[in-house]
């Protein structure tokens, strides 16, 4: 199964070794989010927290899913972006800044709910309703959201050749282990494209791409392939020299 639960624990280390409170205020506040969800009004409170467009349903298991991947996802993008210059907000800098700082929050899960909003923008809802995001998903018009985007396009390409699923499999990461399995990537596949856009077709597809393009052993010559320490994606590429006339360069940072 092609899941890349390794992502999660790239953004983990790149907060951890900007500041390890970093990681241990989004370990407590995702701990506090759970505990929520089994208490009355606490889905309630969540959609507060995260200024979800629509009242969270803590019954409904893949909404959930949505809830916690979404979080994790606009947090890690700060990391894979990190760009202090032209956006302060989409930067480790900024972001751990903020986790940590008491300032913006009495607890850790205020803070992480202030987080959010500022990544998020203060006009932006958080999306988790997952038949709300279908119908989104679905429409194929030329001026939907998802495809002026590129969106749609890029979960049709990960839902039949790639695979790439960050999901919270790994307990390394503080996001939620569990929180958003492989599933909830997997039910998006078929709820969006239909009932054939399964597991099997991407295994299928993800092993046809690996076949055609080399998996870690890519049929290439005089190539260097660069990655940065930081980058959480790093992990896909090649990171190590198989063959004469492959290098491989790993920066730190």
């Amino acid at each position: 199964m092609p899941v890349f639960s390794e992502y999660f624990d790239g953004v983990a280390l790149a907060l951890e070794h900007y500041s390890p409170d970093c990681v241990s205020t989004i370990r407590v506040a995702t701990t506090a989010m759970k505990s929520l969800l089994s208490t009355e009004g606490g889905a309630d409170n969540l959609t507060t927290y995260f200024n979800l467009c629509s009242p969270l349903n803590a019954s409904k298991e893949f909404d959930v899913y949505a809830l916690f991947n979404n979080v994790a996802s606009s947090l890690a993008s700060a990391v894979q972006y990190n760009t202090p210059i032209t956006a302060a907000k989409d930067s480790i800098a900024s972001a751990c800044n903020r986790l940590t700082n008491s300032s913006f929050g009495d607890t850790p899960l205020d803070r992480y709910s202030n987080m959010m909003r500022i990544i998020l923008g203060s006009t932006s809802c958080l999306m988790v309703d997952m038949e709300s995001v279908l119908l989104q998903y679905q429409n194929t018009s030329w001026d939907s959201k998802v495809v002026i985007s590129g969106s749609r396009q890029w979960m049709y390409q990960t839902c039949t050749q790639l695979g790439y699923y960050q999901t919270s499999k790994s307990g390394l990461q503080p996001f939620g282990e569990g929180m958003f399995p492989m599933e909830y990537k997997l039910y998006m596949c078929e709820g969006i494209f239909g009932e054939k856009f399964n597991k099997h077709l991407l295994e299928a597809g993800v092993s046809h791409t690996n076949m055609m393009y080399g998996a870690l052993r890519p049929r290439v010559s005089n190539v260097v392939f660069i990655h940065g320490t930081v980058d959480p994606w790093n992990y896909l590429g090649v990171r190590e020299s198989p063959d004469l006339g492959v290098h491989t360069v790993i920066i730190q940072g």
